[in-house]
């Protein structure tokens, strides 16, 4: 997904060796031709004149569901980003101070890692 994502209209032969180079994938070419049509027949894949791209309808409906994720998980006024056992919440009197908030806890948290 992450090549198709970077790649708009790509060959199979394109993404077979992506798949080696940059990620150390090693698969034949029935698996990954395999692997495509599974996503066409799903429409997360187009194909056009023998080049795959990301289906955009897919693309619009995952955006959709990223956003309710986010909505979930990111926008509420108590949560914590800290490691198993250690925690720390906080009040937001606004969705701007919780996502200023939320923002700056992570730049630290990915910071200590």
């Amino acid at each position: 997904m992450e090549i198709l994502s970077l790649n708009k209209d790509i060959s199979t032969k394109e993404i077979y060796e992506k798949l080696d180079k940059q990620y150390g994938i090693r698969i034949s070419t029935a698996q990954l031709y395999k692997t495509i049509s599974k996503l066409i027949a799903d429409y997360v894949v187009t194909k056009r004149e023998g080049k795959y791209s990301l289906n955009v309808l897919w693309i619009n409906k995952m955006k959709i569901i990223m956003n309710n994720v986010e909505e979930t998980y990111f926008n509420q006024k108590e949560f914590s980003l800290l490691k198993d056992g250690e925690q720390f919440f906080f009040y937001a009197t606004s969705k701007i101070d919780s996502e200023k908030t939320r923002t700056d806890i992570n730049a630290k948290i990915f910071m200590e890692t």
